[in-house]
């Protein structure tokens, strides 16, 4: 049986098979597994962080390898890639729909501007008949002979 053991930056197998490298038996910090090595003289084994690689799914099922000592993560490497790529597009959402809504703003005011325009130009055009009429019925008026 060969077991991968790894400390700091160096990884290395280890025979169980081998009369002189042995499992101890003594568990190390994780007390799920036993120390690989007997090379050592280490009596508090508690200590020691457990190298050994160990397999679990996340939540959404992404297949996870860490060492056994390393806490493991809420979520794994392809679910916060997910949600970065989440992140990303609602930020560009809500960007695209801040720059509609100025635009939408920016037409309501040029429309009532418009129709405000309109409304004047129509009352102007209103009173100017309305002017008019009354120039006319004067006119009217001025140009009758009186009768006596």
């Amino acid at each position: 049986m060969v077991v991968a053991q790894s400390l700091g930056k160096r990884s290395f197998h280890i025979s169980l098979h081998d009369p002189l490298m042995t499992e101890s038996g003594k568990m190390l910090n994780c007390n799920l597994h036993a120390c690989p090595r007997r090379c050592h003289q280490l009596q508090d084994h508690s200590k020691m962080e457990c190298g050994i690689i160990i397999s679990s799914k996340c939540s959404k099922g992404h297949r996870i390898t860490r060492k056994c000592h390393e806490k493991a993560a809420n979520l794994c490497r392809k679910c916060e890639d997910e949600l970065r790529a989440q992140e990303k597009q609602r930020q560009r959402d809500y960007k695209l729909d801040q720059e509609r809504q100025m635009k939408q703003q920016a037409y309501a005011s040029k429309l009532a501007k418009i129709e405000d325009e309109i409304t004047h130009q129509k009352r102007l055009l209103s009173d100017q008949a309305h002017e008019e009429s009354c120039q006319y019925a004067l006119a009217q008026k001025k140009s009758r002979p009186t009768q006596p």
